[in-house]
């Protein structure tokens, strides 16, 4: 049996823009790799986001 381990994710937790986009791509990064790797499943331990009242996303259609 195959996980992963991820911890401490704070996405959304820097307020430059630039940072932000940063963290957000590795926990992509991370997740893209799990499917690859066909994990059975993630454990998500610590802070998956900086806050527990997220930015609502644009719509861009």
């Amino acid at each position: 049996m195959k996980f992963a381990h991820l911890a401490d994710c704070h996405i959304g937790s820097w307020r430059d823009p630039k940072l932000r986009d940063t963290s957000t791509n590795a926990f992509c990064k991370a997740i893209d790799k799990c499917v690859k790797e066909k994990v059975d499943f993630i454990l998500i331990a610590g802070d998956l986001f900086n806050t527990s009242l997220q930015p609502k996303r644009q719509n861009n259609s």
